[in-house]
């Protein structure tokens, strides 16, 4: 009598793997969503409490010594809620429906122009802002305001001391706009395939970066909105081209 057909056997094995494997990517997943929401809730929360704390004993004390201690624990508390934030957007990207994207008629030069302001104070640097063309577009004005904090306060990071740092806006073609941020200083060629990997491109770069999510959220962002960011490094000089698309 013959014995069951290996090919069968075979098969009936791969299909009990696959659906081992399918259930635990379904628990990686929810236990991701379960990360989040405690990020967003169960820390943010008190981490809010602090800021807002620090923030009103600040405004009452006299004494310098504790003032100073305050801005500490300001400039500490800020850091964190970044931190947080990144790693709740880190989630929501490697989820099912990827980084949230609210589309409303927007410019570029309004948004870049405030970030580029926001990272300048206090830093002794040549920046130069460009913008030419219809720079408006249907996009997430609070998430492209993140791509260009993170490219900008790459450059101001990551640049030579003493370069300058070119931001250019670029609205001739009708069905896309481009965003370039240049800055002195190549960049090493064994990083660039790393570069906008999670928890290694700015970590790899710099670990004073933080988390090393900027630059792979950045390009989370543009590619939510069905863009690209791109980056080339030729001689001493390293430049990230944003490109989107007006209304996809």
């Amino acid at each position: 009598m013959d014995g069951p057909d290996p090919t069968n056997l075979l098969v009936e094995r791969l299909q009990t793997e696959n659906a081992r494997l399918t259930g635990e990517l379904d628990r990686t997943r929810q236990l991701n969503g379960l990360f989040g929401g405690i990020l967003s809730h169960d820390l943010r929360n008190p981490l809010g409490a602090i800021l807002m704390s620090a923030t009103v004993l600040s405004r009452k004390v006299a004494d310098d010594d504790v003032k100073r201690a305050l801005g500490r624990i300001l400039s500490s508390g800020q850091r964190m809620n970044q931190m947080i934030t990144q790693l709740l957007d880190f989630t929501r990207a490697r989820g099912e429906g990827g980084l949230p994207i609210d589309r409303t008629r927007t410019d570029l030069v309004p948004i870049v122009g405030r970030v580029i302001d926001e990272l300048s104070q206090g830093k002794v640097r040549t920046v130069t802002f460009e913008h030419a063309g219809d720079t408006r577009g249907r996009w997430d004005a609070e998430r492209l305001a993140q791509v260009a904090s993170h490219l900008v306060g790459n450059a101001f990071r990551h640049g030579a001391a003493e370069g300058p740092v070119r931001i250019v806006i670029a609205g001739d073609e009708p069905a896309r706009v481009t965003i370039a941020v240049s800055n002195d200083g190549a960049i090493a060629a064994e990083l660039l395939p790393v570069l906008f990997e999670p928890f290694q491109g700015g970590a790899l770069l710099n670990r004073r970066a933080g988390l090393g999510l900027g630059l792979f959220l950045a390009r989370e962002i543009v590619a939510a909105h069905g863009g690209t960011l791109e980056v080339s490094s030729a001689g001493d000089r390293s430049t990230f081209t944003v490109t989107l698309p007006r209304d996809p």
